[in-house]
């Protein structure tokens, strides 16, 4: 148990991490951010996700690709 409560409180720092400087830019070059969760339905996620692409590109996001774990296709990557 305690071993899953670190997990979890690493897990909560990185993603605050990432979150904000996702939309830094860096003299050194671009930001790479690799997001995992689990939805409970992937297709319903992935209409909204897609309704959000004009609300990514106006912040410079680019996405690459969008991936689902082969055991669970609830599991985004």
């Amino acid at each position: 148990m305690k071993n899953l409560i670190r997990l979890m409180a690493a897990a909560a720092f990185v993603i605050m991490i990432a979150t904000s400087f996702a939309f830094t830019e860096f003299k050194n070059g671009p930001v790479i951010l690799v997001i995992t969760v689990e939805v409970k339905n992937y297709d319903d996620w992935k209409k909204n996700f897609d309704a959000g692409a004009p609300v990514r590109e106006k912040a410079g996001i680019k996405l690459l690709s969008v991936c689902t774990d082969m055991q669970n296709p609830n599991k985004v990557i």
